[in-house]
């Protein structure tokens, strides 16, 4: 019988190191999991409260995917505008790199630093693999750096440690082409390294690689293997999430954690229904999962049968469908002429809508079932950018406001989206096309049902990535110029939410949104109004004077 490995809670110096790694912490350590069998957890050593950063850490290794030519792949800053911003806000895009036109850059200082650090290695191996994986780019650098001394002998016990799911990693039908595949590596990186290492090293980057994500975006753009981060276990349902901002990573707390309690994230997209959640974890990471959120969804579509639904099996394959076309009309829409037969966003919304009403016994499907809630945000996102206000209105009201939870990144990022939707329609005149219809709203209730939902966006935004994240700012710095700029009642006040609550009455009955699914803007007072421009007004005088010194504070 072969050795049972070493777990990683088991190597006390070790875990000891990859806690202190971290830049900032609550009390952590980690134990034997009580979610992963024979495995690591991460547990809440004292209890953390709902909305509050976990930790932050530099990754050892980041990957940025050279499909997403807006992300500098040192520092992993963007460039792209972000939503709400009414005033040019993209910085020019990182230039590509000479050689391998596939590593990008967003000064000379980052790709020097680059240069030295990993991209000397890497440059040809891009320009002679086009299709190389993030993971295999990983495996790559890994080897470089044994090769140069650059890893310490705390980082390769900790990379020995980590769960690697190797038996079921090359029991599989790939078996044969991984070993060919590691073998390359190994050979061109850093033939030293005995083969056996190499191929535990590969799986282990696959299945503790976190996907990396802004906070205003949905969707990762590259992969991190951050050390602190791999002793993370995963639920459909997490009390935590991670997301990456000027290089760092930042975990923050979802709800509650009790003292004692693991530490959890998703590892996959968590708005995705019951099977493909599953399926993806199955083939990705190597386990089922039977988290409550999974047997609960389990119990309902069971329930159903019979009743709402002819088939689980019927069910499944129209949520695979529903899945497979809106991300189809994504790629197309992208990338036009490409794909032309998804680019109709109008023909791409009835197929989903005839795909999910044959699966219902009555043709409807509930628009909090998965993946509908997904299906409608990607729909107001895609109208959005077509200019169509008003079908991105609609599909952001049905599927932002009925979906199951009011928490999280997609959360904010859907009530984002919503926003922008609204304020796109605001920003037209009083004899515009919108405000002749009349179940919409005036222009001045549109305008009210912008500062509504801003104001809740703003909330929610500070609760779920902290107040001082750039997206946070970012969006408050918006709140506080609009607030300022609208007519008596302000936000904040009570008079204020007697108007939003009439505008957005009638904006649910025009999108066929029951009332009970309103938003409440928030119990922020007109102090807490005043305050955040008061903070935006600061912010603007600390940059002027970084630009300009001789300015004084009256200026």
């Amino acid at each position: 019988m072969a050795p049972v490995r070493q777990a990683l809670h088991d190597d006390k110096d070790v875990c000891t190191y990859l806690i202190k790694s971290a830049i900032e912490s609550k009390p952590l350590s980690i134990a034997e999991s009580k979610i992963a069998r024979l495995g690591s957890g991460l547990v809440a050593d004292e209890a953390i409260d709902q909305g509050r950063q976990i930790f932050k850490s530099k990754p050892f290794i980041t990957c940025v995917d050279p499909r997403f030519d807006s992300i500098c792949h040192y520092c992993l800053k963007g460039s792209e505008k972000l939503p709400l911003a009414e005033e040019p806000t993209a910085k020019p895009l990182p230039k590509a790199c000479s050689g391998c036109r596939k590593a990008r850059f967003c000064s000379k200082d980052c790709q020097t630093q680059a240069w030295k650090l990993f991209h000397r290695d890497e440059c040809k191996i891009l320009c002679d693999s086009p299709t190389l994986t993030m993971s295999h780019l990983a495996l790559y650098r890994i080897l470089f750096w044994q090769k140069s001394n650059h890893i310490s002998d705390k980082v390769a016990k900790a990379l020995s440690l980590v769960e690697d799911h190797f038996d079921e990693y090359t029991n599989t039908e790939r078996g044969d082409h991984v070993y060919e595949l590691v073998s390359s590596i190994r050979n061109t990186a850093n033939p030293k390294v005995a083969l056996s290492v190499v191929l535990r090293l590969l799986p282990a980057i696959q299945t503790n690689a976190i996907k990396m994500r802004q906070a205003e975006k949905s969707g990762s753009f590259g992969i991190a293997l951050d050390l602190l981060s791999c002793a993370i276990n995963h639920s459909c349902d997490p009390n935590a999430f991670l997301y990456v901002e000027d290089g760092y990573i930042i975990a923050r707390s979802l709800r509650d954690i009790a003292a004692g309690e693991e530490v959890t994230i998703s590892y996959v997209d968590p708005m995705h229904p019951l099977k493909p959640r599953r399926d993806l974890l199955d083939m990705e990471y190597f386990f089922l999962c039977f988290c409550k959120r999974c047997e609960a969804d389990k119990r309902e579509l069971k329930a159903m049968v019979g009743h709402t639904i002819h088939s689980l099996k019927g069910l499944y394959e129209a949520q695979d469908t529903m899945v497979k076309l809106i991300n189809n009309t994504v790629v197309a829409t992208n990338k036009p002429g490409i794909h032309k037969e998804s680019e109709n966003i109008e023909k791409m919304q009835v197929d989903i809508l005839t795909v999910a009403g044959q699966a219902m016994k009555d043709g409807n499907w509930p628009e909090h079932l998965d993946p509908m809630p997904l299906v409608r945000n990607t729909l107001a996102w895609l109208y959005l950018n077509k200019q169509d206000a008003f079908a991105a209105t609609r599909n952001a009201l049905r599927g932002t406001l009925m979906r199951r939870h009011r928490n999280g990144p997609d959360w904010v990022n859907n009530l984002c989206t919503l926003t922008q939707c609204l304020a796109a329609i605001a920003a037209n005149s009083p004899d515009a096309p919108f405000f002749s219809n009349d179940t919409f709203l005036t222009l001045k209730e549109t305008q009210t049902a912008v500062r509504g939902y801003g104001m809740r966006l703003c909330k929610d935004a500070g609760n779920i990535f902290g107040g001082k994240s750039r997206y946070t700012e970012f969006l408050c710095d918006w709140f506080s110029w609009i607030a300022k700029a609208a007519e008596d009642p302000k936000p904040g006040t009570k008079e204020f939410d007697a108007l939003f609550w009439e505008a957005q009455k009638k904006l649910l009955a025009w999108a066929d949104v029951d009332l009970a699914y309103c938003v409440d803007p928030g119990e922020e007072s007109a102090s807490w109004m005043a305050d955040m421009c008061a903070r935006k007004m600061e912010r603007m005088k600390i940059a002027a004077r970084e630009e300009n010194p001789d300015l004084s504070d009256s200026d």
